[in-house]
């Protein structure tokens, strides 16, 4: 037996001869070796575990960021013109936030006026007697997707505009910090849709609908002609920022003109042949 303080050997005993350390035999060592590795080998899943998924990283950086975003310019929007910080991330993020509430208060009002409308025909048919038709009115869901593709459409027309508006007039930016520029001055359009949407969870409409229409009047016209005339008078290279304001006010003017003409005529039909059908099924006329 070996003495595993000192390196003393002797024959048997519990304790050293020359230190007085307890000995261990070689059963008691390979038992306690065991134990310790088994130990290891449990906790090293544990230990495992506790590592965090990389996205789960790359999320909480990007949502710390973005929180620092708003700090930054929420008092201030128009400071991100002056300055060099790439803010693409966050403003796309912002620009797709915004089409979202805004889609969600145009889809309520659409849903509670359309669902009036349908209760009504239904009440105005049973006073007639007229048969049961089956008919129910569209869900919350039918309006909110189709209205975020049909927001979503107009701010990239008016994000296309704006690069163009700086290719053609002035040395060009990349579209990158267009979409930052553009994103982080639609704070004010953010403000007016969660009030719309608040005024329109209290059922009043009519504020709710002047508060949703100023908001798209920031996000598709005042804002996108402020970015593109102080952009231009900062640095415009083959016209004068005035014309080239102006020439970018009317070209956006048609674009987003055309685009409603379609709007009104394929998004609003569905819902007027539901209620034609409703009114032929009922027998009103």
């Amino acid at each position: 037996m070996t003495c595993t303080q000192c390196g003393h050997q002797q024959a048997q005993g519990k304790f050293c001869g020359k230190c007085g350390a307890v000995l261990q035999t070689t059963e008691t060592a390979s038992t306690t070796a065991a134990v310790t590795q088994t130990a290891t080998t449990q906790a090293a899943p544990i230990q495992t575990a506790a590592v965090e998924s990389p996205y789960v990283n790359k999320a909480k950086e990007t949502s710390k960021g973005f929180v620092e975003y708003i700090k930054k310019y929420i008092k201030s929007p128009a400071s991100v013109l002056h300055t060099s910080a790439t803010e693409f991330k966050n403003g796309l993020i912002l620009l797709i936030l915004t089409t979202v509430i805004l889609a969600l208060s145009l889809a309520s009002l659409v849903h509670s006026f359309v669902s009036t409308l349908f209760e009504g025909l239904n009440e105005f048919s049973g006073f007639f007697g007229a048969a049961e038709t089956g008919i129910s009115s569209p869900s919350f869901t039918s309006f909110l997707f189709p209205g975020i593709l049909y927001l979503a459409i107009p701010v990239a027309l008016i994000t296309g505009l704006l690069f163009a508006a700086q290719k053609v007039f002035s040395t060009g930016r990349p579209i990158q910090q267009i979409v930052a520029y553009y994103g982080t001055l639609l704070f004010p359009t953010v403000f007016l849709s969660l009030i719309s949407l608040v005024l329109g969870f209290l059922n009043a409409n009519t504020y709710s609908i002047v508060a949703l229409a100023v908001a798209i009047i920031f996000a598709l016209v005042i804002t996108p002609v402020y970015l593109t005339a102080t952009l231009l008078n900062k640095n415009s290279m083959r016209t004068d920022g005035y014309y080239g304001t102006a020439i970018f006010t009317i070209v956006a003017f048609l674009v987003l003109g055309v685009y409603a003409n379609y709007l009104v005529d394929s998004a609003f039909g569905g819902v007027m042949d539901q209620i034609n059908e409703l009114r032929d099924f009922g027998g009103l006329f």
